[in-house]
């Protein structure tokens, strides 16, 4: 799911571009926004799929677990 986000975002950064350079006028708020939103997209996928790669597995969970309380 991390990696469709990143993939979405991007996809829709490509699609807003395309219109931002096609467009002109007012529309060019529209697809500057579009932009912005592909990119927040994109940078949350990296960052759910970085949090998820460095995470160890459920079922080794318990293994990797230390307790410093007492």
């Amino acid at each position: 799911m991390a990696c469709l986000t990143f993939i979405v975002g991007v996809l829709g950064m490509a699609v807003s571009f395309l219109l931002l350079l096609v467009v002109g006028g007012v529309e060019t708020f529209a697809c500057a926004a579009g932009f912005v939103a592909g990119s927040i997209l994109a940078a949350g996928g990296l960052v759910s799929t970085s949090i998820l790669v460095a995470s160890p597995g459920r079922s080794d969970a318990k293994a990797h677990t230390t307790s410093d309380f007492h």
